[in-house]
């Protein structure tokens, strides 16, 4: 089944997918059209804001599994049962710095990836807007173009009435 707008009335029309090519009627203006093709279904792309958000995803949960955590009172009492504890070492300064850097390097790097995605979200919202804008613009002006063929239809249409005195 192919359905396509009437350029008069803008009403869906359906037709066979056997009438490509063949003339058919608008069920409500009467205006005949011939059945366009029916260009196939493209399978759209997975948009790259979705991409950015899973890898953006997957990268906080990679993060938050190799990050150090402090131990609970539940896992410092489950130690305690456990009979004597091993002296953990220090860690010394060094490694405190590197440590340090690696969180902060991570949590730019988290910025700019949500930064990004920021910002291809508002260029699609942009152009969404333009593309409406364009789009009421066309329907306008068919609108004024169709206005104008049914007054000069209406013009040339008017007769003189045969019973008025044209001499008056």
């Amino acid at each position: 089944m192919i359905k396509f707008k009437c350029k008069r009335c803008k009403a869906t029309i359906k037709a066979p997918d056997s009438t490509v090519g063949k003339n058919v009627q608008c069920p409500s203006c009467g205006m005949k059209h011939v059945v366009p093709r029916q260009p196939p279904k493209v399978k759209k792309p997975i948009p790259p804001v979705v991409w950015v958000a899973v890898g953006l995803i997957l990268f906080v949960m990679a993060a938050w599994a190799v990050w150090p955590s402090s131990g609970s009172s539940a896992d410092a009492n489950a130690e305690e049962d456990k009979g004597p504890k091993e002296e953990i070492p220090d860690f010394d300064a060094e490694h405190e710095k590197r440590m340090e850097r690696e969180r902060f390097e991570i949590d730019r790097d988290v910025e700019d990836r949500s930064r990004y995605a920021r910002d291809a979200v508002e260029k699609r919202r942009k152009e969404a807007i333009e593309m409406q804008k364009q789009r009421e613009l066309l329907e306008r002006k068919q609108r004024e173009a169709y206005e104008a063929e049914q007054r000069e239809k209406e013009r040339r249409n008017k007769r003189p009435d045969p019973d008025k005195n044209r001499y008056e």
